[in-house]
C-alpha cells in the first residue's frame, strides 16, 4: 500500500456457520493471517450442536479479536447472515462463508481502494473459484474494468462481467442504510440481490488483485442453480430492479431484460443437468417453467427434446457427461498460469488435511455466465 499510516479504520468480518468445524477453522485462520491487523472477527453458529463451539473457543482463547455467538436454535442460513450484518459496528465489514478463505492481502487491498476513492461504498477484489481438488475453475472479476464506477454504470459493468463474489468484497457500514438489509425472500440469491441494489445506487470500486478463494463443491449453497428457489427469487430480484426509481429508467430496463435472459439460461441449465443425472421429473418441471417464460418457448422445446432423448436413449446421458467434462478441461487450461500461481502462493492456505468434500466432475460448468 502507498501509505499504511492512513489506515486507522477497523473492520468486522463475520462468519455464519453450521456444522463445518474443520473448514471453519481454516476460514478463521485466513482472517487471522491478514497483513492488515485491525479487525474483529465474529462467528455466528447456527446451533451446530457438534464440535464447532470447541473449535472456535480455542481461537477465542488465543486471540481477543475473535468472538463467538451460538444461536439457541437454527434460524436458517440467510437469517444468520442477516443477524451478522445487523450487528456490524465498525466502519467497514466483510462477509465470509465458513468454507471460503481470505487471501493475506484482502483487507489491505480493499481498504486502500476505499480510501483512495472515498465515495465508493464497496471495494470488490477478484475471487479465485476452486474445486475440492484445488483446481482453479475461474476468476470472478477477471474481465472487470478496474477502478471507480458510478451508480448505474457499476450495475451495467457487473451485469456484463459478473457480480462480485462477496467473499472478496469489503463494504462500508453506511451501505446498509443506503440499500437496505438483506432480503431474506431472495434466499440463496440474497448476495446477488444486495450487490445489484448497491451497484444501482452507489459508486463502487473494482480491484484487479485476488482477495479471496471461493470453494465450489456439491455441498455448498452456491454449487449450482436449483429449480425450487430459482424462479420466485429471480422474479423478485427482477421486479425490484425494475421498480427502483433511484436507478435511471434506461439502466433499469436494460438490467431487468438481461436478468430475465439469465433466468431463462438458468432454467435451461437446470433442465439439461437434471436430464443428464437421470432426474426426469425435475428436468421436465424445469422445461415446463421455461415454457412459461415470455422468451423461453424455443429453449424449452430444445430442453424437452434433450430430456426425452436422455430418457429413451441412456447413452445420451453419458455423452452429455463427456461434453461437460470436456468443457471443464477447456476451462482449466485457460487458467493454467493462474493454477501454477495458486499452487505456489496459496495452496497451503486452502489445504485441509483429511477433509473430504462432496465433489462433482461437472463443478466447472457453473463457472460461466449461467452462474448468475
Amino acid at each position: 500500500m502507498a501509505d499504511t499510516a492512513v489506515l486507522p479504520a477497523s473492520i468486522t468480518t463475520f462468519i455464519p456457520t453450521y456444522r463445518r468445524p474443520t473448514l471453519l477453522a481454516r476460514a478463521i485462520r485466513s482472517v487471522l493471517t491478514q497483513s492488515y491487523r485491525q479487525f474483529d472477527l465474529w462467528v455466528y453458529d447456527n446451533a451446530s450442536g457438534d464440535e464447532t463451539a470447541a473449535v472456535v473457543e480455542e481461537f477465542v482463547r488465543r486471540d481477543p479479536r475473535v468472538h463467538y455467538h451460538q444461536h439457541e436454535h437454527n434460524i436458517g442460513a440467510v437469517a444468520n447472515f442477516s443477524y451478522g450484518l445487523e450487528r456490524v459496528a465498525t466502519p467497514f465489514f466483510s462477509i465470509l462463508s465458513d468454507d471460503d478463505v481470505l487471501l493475506p492481502r484482502f483487507y489491505e487491498t480493499a481498504l486502500d481502494a476505499l480510501q483512495r476513492d472515498p465515495v465508493a461504498m464497496l471495494a470488490a477484489t477478484q475471487v479465485l473459484h476452486v474445486d475440492p481438488r484445488g483446481r482453479v475453475l475461474g476468476i470472478q472479476g477477471a474481465s472487470w474494468r478496474p477502478g471507480l464506477h458510478g451508480p448505474g454504470d457499476a450495475l451495467l459493468e457487473i451485469l456484463e462481467n459478473g457480480h462480485p463474489t462477496w467473499t472478496g468484497v469489503l463494504f462500508r457500514r453506511e451501505i446498509v442504510g443506503t440499500v437496505g438489509p438483506l432480503d431474506e425472500q431472495t434466499g440463496p440469491a440474497c448476495d446477488l440481490d444486495f450487490e445489484l441494489r448497491a451497484a444501482g445506487r452507489c459508486p463502487i470500486v473494482l480491484c484487479t488483485e485476488p482477495g479471496a478463494v471461493f470453494l465450489t463443491h456439491a455441498g455448498g449453497a452456491s454449487f449450482g442453480p436449483r429449480l425450487g428457489d430459482t424462479v420466485p427469487t429471480w422474479l423478485r430480484i427482477i421486479s425490484k430492479i425494475a421498480a427502483d426509481e433511484r436507478i435511471s429508467k434506461p439502466v433499469r430496463t436494460q438490467v431487468a431484460g438481461e436478468l430475465a435472459h439469465r433466468l431463462d439460461q438458468r432454467l435451461f441449465t437446470i433442465a439439461v443437468g437434471a436430464a443428464r443425472r437421470g432426474n426426469r421429473e425435475e428436468a421436465s418441471r424445469a422445461a415446463a417453467a421455461l415454457a412459461e417464460r415470455p422468451s423461453g418457448q424455443r429453449a424449452s422445446r430444445v430442453a424437452s427434446a434433450i430430456v426425452a432423448l436422455c430418457a429413451s436413449v441412456p447413452p445420451a446421458r453419458a455423452l452429455l457427461g463427456l461434453l461437460v467434462a470436456f468443457r471443464g478441461w477447456r476451462q482449466r487450461t485457460r487458467w493454467r498460469a493462474t493454477q501454477a500461481m495458486f499452487d505456489r502462493e496459496f495452496g497451503a492456505l486452502v489445504d485441509v488435511p483429511g477433509q473430504r468434500l462432496p465433489d462433482r466432475s461437472d463443478a466447472a460448468k457453473w463457472m460461466s455466465r449461467e452462474q448468475w
